[in-house]
């Protein structure tokens, strides 16, 4: 593989409160103060992380990332993940019928609106969703989706946004004849999920392998002799 490193990777998983006993933007706040966290107590550089998540995961991974963008650009991670994210929370409804896919119209429809609950305000409820935000000056970032999943549709328009605003460091991955959250099958069963995992690794290798090089380079150099 043309972007493989000898390097080991650690693994986070935040443990985020949860709907329903807790609503918007709990969620979201916890993950992003546990990603501060990381980069004040653990010596760890922003350059060195990639944030991952699937479904609701997923969104959160976007969203955070908007919300650095905003707050503070130079603490963006190097990549970031996002398998079958939901990316509008105010058209979900109109998605097409997928009769296929693990997410059924009823618990898709009474879960947002119970998420976002305490979101009276049209014009912040409106931005909640990804899609409504610019999509410039972003890192890397990476979106799946299965052709049958319910979602499907909100990522044929996230790719068309990107498209129209001249973003060019996102990749679309569309998995065909596959249901939400691809990634989550056992591989055994299911040989697309192979793929699906291999294609978001790729994507990261291919934007880590430059920086993690030269601060290999640097490293074996060492400190430059004294004159």
């Amino acid at each position: 593989m043309q972007y493989s490193l000898d390097v080991s990777v650690d693994v986070l998983l935040a443990r985020y409160c949860m709907a329903p006993e807790y609503l918007y933007p709990t969620a979201l706040t916890d993950c992003f103060d546990v990603y501060k966290y990381v980069l004040e107590h653990e010596n760890i550089t922003p350059d060195h992380v990639v944030f991952s998540g699937d479904s609701a995961g997923a969104e959160m991974a976007i969203t955070n990332c908007m919300r650095l963008r905003e707050e503070s650009p130079e603490l963006q991670p190097a990549v970031a993940l996002c398998y079958s994210p939901v990316v509008d929370f105010t058209n979900v409804g109109a998605d097409e019928d997928t009769p296929y896919c693990l997410l059924t119209d009823s618990f898709v429809d009474n879960c947002i609106p119970m998420y976002l609950r305490n979101v009276t305000d049209v014009a912040e409820r409106r931005m909640v969703s990804p899609i409504n935000n610019s999509l410039r000056n972003l890192l890397p970032v990476f979106l799946q989706w299965g052709t049958l999943e319910r979602f499907y549709e909100q990522g044929l328009r996230f790719k068309a946004k990107a498209d129209a605003e001249g973003v060019n460091n996102m990749g679309f991955d569309f998995l065909q004849n596959m249901v939400h959250d691809a990634v989550m099958f056992p591989v055994a069963i299911s040989p697309s999920t192979d793929k699906a995992i291999t294609n978001g690794c790729a994507f990261a290798a291919k934007h880590l392998a430059p920086v993690l090089r030269a601060k290999l380079s640097a490293f074996s150099a060492g400190p430059e002799s004294e004159p």
